[in-house]
C-alpha cells in the first residue's frame, strides 16, 4: 500500500456507508482525485473538518488497486466563514462545480488550483461575492482553452466594430459580421464592464464598482459555459 501526501481542497463531499463520505478533491499535485474517508459522520471524528467542503489541506492518502483512502489531513484553512454569507457560499460553490468540471484526473494544473484558492480567499473579503465570481470564471475559462476577450473579434481579429456578440458556438466575442444563430449581443455598458474585470487583476478586484450590471455579466457567462463546457448547476441560484 502507497502513501502519498497532497495539497488539495475538497470540491464536494458524498456520503458512503453508515458513517464514511467520498470526496472530491482537487489538488495541486495530481489534479482531481477522488478518496473514501472513514468515520466522519460519527460525534468525535478526529478527520470530521476534512470531510467538509472548501476544507483546503494537506492530505495524506493511501491508495491500493487505484483506489485513495485519506489517513490523515493537516487543514490549512477552512473557509468556514464562507457559510456567514449566502452570496459568498453561492459563489464558492460555483467555483468548486467549475473546477469540478474543467479538472482533469491525474493532470496537473497549478494555473487552475491557485486561481480557486486565491479565489476563495477573496470571497472572505469585503468585496461583492458576484464580482469575485465574474473575475474567476474569466480567468478559468481562459485556463480551460476557451477565453473571452473584448479588444477584438475572435473570428477576424478586427479591432474596429460598433457592437460585441458573446456566440456560443463558435466560442469567444465576435463583432457583428461574424455573428451566428447563437450570438448573444453585449450592451455597451454590460462590454465596459467586461472589459474592466478582465483588464483587473483579482488582487486589486475590490477597486470596480459595476455592482448594477453584474447579474447580467454573470448571465452571458453562464450561457457561454453550458453551450461550450457544462452547465453550472449552482449558479442557478445567484440569478
Amino acid at each position: 500500500m502507497n502513501t502519498k501526501t497532497v495539497k488539495a481542497i475538497c470540491l464536494k463531499t458524498a456520503d458512503y456507508l453508515d458513517f464514511d463520505k467520498m470526496l472530491l478533491l482537487y489538488s495541486l499535485e495530481e489534479g482531481k482525485l477522488s478518496a473514501h474517508i472513514k468515520g466522519v459522520k460519527k460525534p468525535q471524528a478526529k478527520l470530521k473538518f476534512a470531510a467538509q467542503q472548501f476544507c483546503f489541506g494537506d492530505y495524506q492518502l493511501s491508495e491500493k488497486n487505484g483506489r485513495f483512502l485519506v489517513i490523515n489531513c493537516t487543514e490549512i484553512e477552512s473557509f468556514f466563514d464562507l457559510r456567514k454569507d449566502i452570496d459568498a457560499f453561492t459563489c464558492a460553490c460555483v467555483m468548486t462545480e467549475f473546477v469540478s468540471v474543467v479538472g482533469q484526473e491525474n493532470e496537473s494544473n497549478a494555473s487552475l488550483f491557485l486561481l480557486l484558492i486565491k479565489s476563495l480567499i477573496k470571497l472572505t473579503e469585503d468585496i461583492v461575492p458576484k464580482l469575485v465570481l465574474t473575475k474567476f470564471l474569466l480567468e478559468g475559462i481562459k485556463i480551460a482553452g476557451f477565453g473571452l476577450f473584448f479588444d477584438k473579434c475572435n473570428c477576424c481579429s478586427s479591432t474596429v466594430f460598433s457592437k460585441l456578440y458573446i456566440d456560443n458556438i463558435k466560442g469567444g466575442a465576435v463583432c457583428q459580421n461574424c455573428i451566428s444563430d447563437a450570438s448573444l449581443p453585449l450592451s455597451p455598458a454590460v462590454l465596459n464592464c467586461f472589459r474592466q474585470v478582465d483588464n483587473t487583476s483579482l488582487e486589486r478586484i475590490s477597486i470596480l464598482k459595476i455592482d448594477v450590471y453584474l447579474n447580467e455579466m454573470l448571465l452571458n457567462l453562464s450561457s457561454y459555459i453550458q453551450n461550450l463546457i457544462k452547465k453550472l448547476n449552482s449558479i442557478q441560484f445567484l440569478l
